[in-house]
């Protein structure tokens, strides 16, 4: 969450100049195109929070499974695994938009203060901030050795029933 918020964050505070508007501000600017650290601290608090609720709502609701004495299944969505990454991408490409936008296309109204070469290097630092992480995505997602083999796919099978993955192994 912090690494996205590094993107976010500073295109949200430029809001005024495109449609999102005059939403926030900040006592005094930050050192990272006017965001402050503080911010970026309390959403890496809340990153962890969040991962450990989580944790525990799945601890609570694995055990609530085994408790009932019912097998467990899982409906099989074809790339589901893909949802939560692909939402989290569209953002930062959204927002990396925008700043590219803003930074060689934007034209603000006589007597509006602009900085357009400070948005350019807003929306170079993102690519260098962005693009590593998506290029390992994306190499995760294509890694022949990634992909479950017969064997194991049957073995979770055994655990997790679904008659349509199930039609799908050879």
């Amino acid at each position: 969450m912090t690494l996205i918020d590094v993107v976010v964050d500073p295109v949200a505070h430029l809001g005024r100049h495109w449609f999102l508007g005059d939403i926030y501000h900040y006592p005094s600017p930050g050192y990272h195109f006017d965001v402050t650290m503080a911010n970026y601290a309390g959403w890496f608090v809340v990153g962890w929070v969040i991962i450990f609720i989580n944790q525990r709502v799945d601890a609570l609701l694995a055990a609530r499974e085994l408790a009932s004495g019912k097998a467990v299944t899982l409906p099989y969505v074809p790339a589901k695994g893909l949802f939560a990454p692909l939402f989290w991408a569209g953002i930062l490409l959204f927002n990396l938009g925008v700043q590219a936008w803003l930074g060689w296309s934007y034209q603000p109204e006589p007597g509006v203060e602009f900085d357009a070469p400070e948005v350019r290097k807003l929306f170079l630092s993102s690519c260098f901030v962005v693009a590593p992480v998506l290029l390992l995505a994306a190499i995760q997602l294509i890694k022949p050795s990634n992909r479950p083999s017969d064997a194991e796919l049957t073995a979770w099978l055994a655990d997790y029933p679904s008659p349509k993955l199930a039609s799908r192994i050879p």
